[in-house]
């Protein structure tokens, strides 16, 4: 009897260490791994999507690409010509804006809104601030493309041929910050799976005992 008890107290003892464990590791990934893989998950889904929009370039439904492609992955997009003139602009907010080009010359869209603005066909919105850097950057890349990176953004961009054959630029840019709520809500997930898991882990081996079946030795 002693030795059935004392096996049970090592046994808790080992499952008490291993459920210290779990949520150590589980502190680590949370604090230390997860907003720097979403950041990193952000990063590769915009140079995806700027390598699926380069393959649709000289297709005849390459905006309405360009409008799917910035809604299912929240990146905001511009294709311009080589001086900044914008051939065509989209975000994940655009489809709210329906009322463009029904005659008010745009200014129900708080978008683009100017009195010293150009209107053109594809102006959904005027050019990011710091454009003009971008431009500089993929100009000096001889590979054509080109990355900036702050501890807020992350823009890519590249040379694409259109369909008519004319060399445009395309912009694509994402912002980091809107990582926490994703992060906070994995957080919040992977804590109550860890935590519901032990509590069942903990009644299997309450019932174990008290049925007389031992699962661990």
């Amino acid at each position: 009897m002693a030795d059935t008890s004392s096996g049970h107290r090592k046994l808790y003892m080992r499952f008490a260490l291993l459920t210290a464990g779990i949520f150590l590791i589980l502190w680590l990934l949370q604090s230390v791994f997860t907003r720097s893989f979403y950041r990193m998950a952000a990063e590769r889904t915009a140079r995806r999507t700027a390598d699926q929009i380069a393959a649709h370039s000289r297709s005849e439904d390459l905006f309405e690409e360009i409008d799917r492609l910035s809604t299912e992955n929240a990146l905001l997009i511009f294709v311009t010509e080589q001086d900044g003139t914008i051939l065509y602009s989209s975000d994940s907010y655009k489809s709210f804006y329906y009322s463009y080009g029904n005659g008010d010359g745009g200014t129900s869209n708080p978008y683009i809104y100017d009195d010293v603005m150009e209107w053109q066909t594809g102006n959904y919105r005027k050019l990011p601030d710091g454009y003009g850097d971008f431009l500089i950057s993929l100009r000096n890349n001889d590979r054509g493309t080109t990355e900036l990176k702050t501890d807020s953004k992350y823009i890519c961009g590249r040379y694409v041929e259109l369909e008519n054959g004319e060399q445009a630029i395309l912009y694509i840019g994402t912002v980091l910050n809107t990582v926490n709520p994703a992060v906070s809500f994995i957080r919040g997930q992977t804590f109550w799976t860890a935590f519901l898991s032990l509590v069942i882990a903990a009644a299997a081996l309450y019932l174990s005992e008290k049925t007389g079946i031992q699962w661990l030795r």
